[in-house]
Parts: C-alpha cells; structure tokens; sequence
C-alpha cells in the first residue's frame, strides 16, 4: 500500500493549499492509497500565534 502525508500550512480558512490538500486527498484515497492529513492550522500555527499575541500584549 502506498501512504501520503499532506501538509498544508495557510492560517486562512479555505486556503487554496487547504482547499487542494483535500481534493488530492480525497482522489488518491479513491485510488487505494493511505493518506493523513496534518492539519496544523489547528495546532502548532495556532499555538504559536497565541503565544506571540500574549507577548505582545504583555510589552
């Protein structure tokens, strides 16, 4: 079985790159292929803009 890992990295909502990350995804799993998305418009970005905005705020 072949495997992918997508990764789209854009902080707007419905990217372009988010929006073709699921098209890809959604075509080569009709092809048999295991696919994960990381999602890190909900993780690590998110995370990281937090901390700088706490920062901010704190300056």
């Amino acid at each position: 079985m072949v495997r992918f890992v997508g990764i789209a990295g854009s902080l707007r909502a419905d990217s372009y790159s988010q929006q073709a990350l699921v098209i890809a995804t959604q075509r080569l799993e009709a092809l048999g292929a295991e696919v994960e998305r990381l999602d890190l418009q909900h993780s690590i970005y998110r995370s990281v803009m937090v901390v700088r905005t706490i920062q901010t705020i704190q300056t």
